[in-house]
């Protein structure tokens, strides 16, 4: 995957826990996770970029 992408996939999910009040607590009190990824749509497949929280 092109390293432009990944970066903007980690970007990405930090801005939403930074910018979310309810999802950062959510995160940090072990309620859910949120999980950055890439996906191939020809191949069908998802790839797991980054996560934050316990999935």
């Amino acid at each position: 995957m092109n390293e432009a992408v990944e970066e903007h996939v980690k970007q990405t999910v930090q801005r939403m826990i930074s910018r979310s009040t309810v999802l950062h607590d959510a995160v940090e009190s072990g309620k859910t996770a949120v999980a950055g990824v890439t996906y191939r749509l020809a191949e069908g497949r998802a790839d797991l970029v980054t996560q934050l929280g316990e999935l």
